[in-house]
């Protein structure tokens, strides 16, 4: 049981009771390897001290007495495994590499700051879509008078197998090689909001205002989010559909069909993504063009 911290709270109560004012500190959050690195009344987890505990009524506010199974012994920590219990915040990790110093079969969940084994069920979230266009004519493209090299975006779509929509792609990262492109306000135009369709094309039309042009070899990824604004895990069967403006929604964009691009999905544990090298799972088979859809298929 853990005594010292139950007598630290005690003494806290009569001293708050005299009018006096005295924090009640959280564990060290010392970084440890052992139990010996961490202080009386604390035991070492996910890297971190934390608080010993026999029973929940040891925990306080948030925390849950948690098993360190197999090792032995309890400690308080908030739901999830967060190491929120020190002074800093600290987190045992933030990112792959750190982990995998240490256990090569292990990977960082960067939410919850701490290594798991990849034993334990990776969850999907991130889609890349990356142009590949090779006609030089269209890398250089001034449709509509401004810059619009290459795969042109509306927005990208997730649905159901059964053709439900989940909801709409959200940036998360991109790489647009075109200094010099118009149509380039992607966070603007891939927000994760839905839009209006005709059929399959944007409504509205394609503009500097809801359209991406990625430039040739350029790529963007994205999230999806619910209507309560929840990141959707991918699951194998789901649709993507890329909304890719010409040929099918506006022949001028691209009259030869010749803009062409891939759809993956990114094996990547960050909310937000600095580059898309962890997307290497391709979902098509051969370079898309226009209205794509492909189906998800997840990494063994």
């Amino acid at each position: 049981m853990n005594l010292k911290r139950k007598l630290i709270g005690a003494l806290f109560a009569v001293i708050a009771g005299s009018g006096l004012v005295m924090a009640c500190g959280p564990a060290s959050g010392a970084s440890c390897e052992f139990d010996t690195d961490c202080a009386d009344g604390e035991l070492c987890y996910g890297g971190f001290c934390e608080f010993e505990c026999d029973t929940q009524d040891e925990c306080q506010g948030d925390e849950v007495c948690t098993s360190r199974a197999p090792t032995s012994g309890s400690v308080c920590i908030v739901p999830g495994g967060t190491v929120t219990n020190n002074e800093n915040n600290q987190k045992e990790c933030t990112t792959n590499e750190q982990c995998e110093a240490k256990d090569p079969n292990s990977f960082c969940d960067i939410d919850a700051g701490v290594c798991k084994s990849t034993a334990t069920t990776k969850e999907y979230v991130t889609v890349s879509v990356r142009d590949v266009t090779t006609a030089q004519n269209r890398c250089a493209d001034t449709t509509a008078t401004q810059p619009s090299p290459a795969t042109k975006l509306s927005y990208i779509q997730l649905l159901t197998t059964n053709g439900v929509s989940l909801g709409y792609g959200q940036e998360v990262g991109y790489d647009i090689s075109n200094n010099n492109n118009a149509y380039n306000d992607v966070g603007a135009v891939l927000d994760g909001k839905p839009i209006n369709l005709d059929g399959q094309c944007a409504k509205e039309g394609f503009t500097v205002d809801n359209g991406v042009a990625l430039s040739c070899g350029g790529y963007v990824m994205v999230q999806f989010k619910d209507s309560d604004g929840k990141t959707i895990t991918l699951a194998e069967g789901q649709q993507i559909v890329v909304g890719v403006y010409g040929k099918v929604c506006d022949a001028k964009f691209d009259k030869d069909g010749e803009d062409k691009y891939d759809v993956y999905v990114c094996d990547t544990f960050a909310a937000t993504n600095a580059s898309d090298a962890s997307c290497t799972n391709k979902l098509n088979t051969s370079p898309l063009n226009g209205i794509g859809s492909v189906n998800v298929v997840l990494p063994n």
